[in-house]
């Protein structure tokens, strides 16, 4: 993992970032203190959550409509925590463990990257099914991580950027819209990642996780290891992202 706080470089010029996240509490888990940083520098964030997280449950007491109802809420307070106006903090309302990989979905993702014409796009990791930080450290991608991450990728090219993909959007008032940068979580191993020192968002993260721990959804445990799960030296943290720039 690379230590090399790569802010600067990465959001020189930046004016608005789009996070596209499966689940509440993604954002917060992959880049919840790089999102308080950029709030910070006065860099816009849209937050979009694209499923509603109403699966993520192991307790049989719970009641499932509840416990969703809670997820939506906590995504938005979360965000709000981290800085995000409430304008720009969406959630797309698909099933949890269902996303598919369907013209529609990208569609609903090319809206938001043509009505708010970001510099760069944060997401998922699309292809790996196994993650980690060493080998003795791994876990498994979930199936909506990778397929938000092919949507993302997919209405970034080419459909955002070409006019005959959803002409609809044209005829409400936007426009086509070229991104050039995306980032991307679970890249502690990728040949590409980047990190961004984020030791004084730290409470601002945790702030953020904690609105998950009421609904169940993160545990008081899980917390404290989403807290650390990053890379540290000479006694700071940073945030780990894969990038991809310059793309055509």
């Amino acid at each position: 993992m690379k230590n090399d706080d790569a802010f600067d470089l990465v959001f020189d010029g930046t004016q608005r970032v789009l996070a596209v996240f499966a689940h509440p509490d993604d954002l917060e888990i992959f880049c919840g203190g790089t999102v308080a940083r950029l709030v910070d520098e006065r860099i816009g964030v849209r937050a979009v959550c694209v499923t509603n997280g109403g699966k993520g449950v192991r307790n049989r007491a719970v009641d499932l409509r509840d416990f969703l109802d809670r997820r939506v809420a906590a995504q938005r307070r979360a965000a709000l925590a981290l800085g995000v106006e409430d304008r720009q903090i969406f959630n797309l309302d698909l099933e949890d463990g269902g996303v598919e990989d369907t013209v529609d979905n990208i569609g609903k993702i090319v809206w938001h990257i043509r009505e708010y014409r970001p510099d760069i796009v944060i997401t998922h990791e699309p292809q790996q099914y196994v993650h980690g930080f060493d080998r003795n450290t791994i876990w498994l991608n979930h199936r909506d991580h990778r397929k938000v991450a092919g949507l993302v990728f997919d209405a970034i090219y080419p459909y955002s950027r070409d006019r005959a993909f959803f002409p609809e959007h044209l005829v409400a008032g936007l426009e086509t819209h070229d991104v050039h940068n995306i980032l991307f979580a679970d890249a502690y191993l990728h040949p590409e990642a980047v990190s961004f020192e984020v030791s004084s968002y730290l409470p601002k993260k945790r702030t953020a996780l904690e609105q998950f721990l009421p609904d169940g959804s993160v545990t008081a445990d899980e917390l404290e290891g989403f807290m650390t799960e990053g890379a540290a030296a000479d006694g700071e943290w940073y945030e780990v992202l894969g990038h991809w720039k310059a793309f055509h």
